[in-house]
């Protein structure tokens, strides 16, 4: 949905600025900013959001590519 990828971008943006997994549920909680279940934020919560969502990029660029071989496109 928009709401989880807004707070994607945010996560993401905020550990490549260095915040950790526990800094960024603490600035989520913080702002009152709660997961998908309505629960508050725990750090492996966090770690989850970034690599379910690096998996699914992974999948996608893989899943293209292999599209663009099949179908002779590039």
């Amino acid at each position: 949905s928009d709401d989880q990828q807004k707070i994607h971008d945010l996560i993401k943006s905020l550990n490549e600025s260095g915040y950790g997994y526990r800094r960024i549920s603490h600035y989520l909680n913080e702002r009152e900013i709660k997961t998908s279940k309505g629960n508050s934020w725990k750090n492996n919560n966090v770690h989850s959001v970034l690599k379910r969502n690096k998996e699914r990029e992974e999948r996608i660029k893989r899943n293209t590519f292999v599209s663009e071989i099949e179908y002779g496109g590039m």
